[in-house]
């Protein structure tokens, strides 16, 4: 479980990472971020999960994927050198495209750390 000083908690962050921030894609997630202001490069990023009723009306379904996902995330947080690295993502926004259906945990697992890590490589 992500801690509350982590999760991103006002709807205008989960806009700003989506508007102002860089997405990459897989095949059945999105992950947008934005790069962290100097003041704030010794903290995690602020993470937030979406997924929309469009991937399936059933909310036990939705907050299964969204459990799944952040282990996945903290999961990749563990590794000393992936978090060094996330220091310099302020906002990290995950959603899962409605069409996904529903994924076993070692296939989100494969495309977040992937995405995770492209992010990383951006400058």
């Amino acid at each position: 479980m992500l801690t509350k000083t982590e999760r991103i908690k006002y709807s205008g962050l989960f806009q700003q990472a989506f508007q102002k921030g860089k997405t990459i894609r897989s095949k059945n997630l999105r992950l947008s971020f934005t790069t962290t202001l100097p003041q704030y490069k010794d903290k995690l990023p602020l993470v937030g999960i979406v997924v929309s009723k469009g991937f399936s009306k059933k909310a036990v379904e939705r907050n299964k994927i969204k459990r799944r996902l952040r282990e996945v995330y903290r999961k990749f947080r563990l590794n000393h050198n992936n978090a060094n690295k996330l220091n310099n993502i302020g906002l990290l926004v995950v959603a899962i495209k409605p069409e996904a259906g529903m994924l076993e945990y070692a296939e989100l697992r494969e495309e977040l750390q992937f995405l995770l890590s492209k992010s990383l490589g951006f400058k």
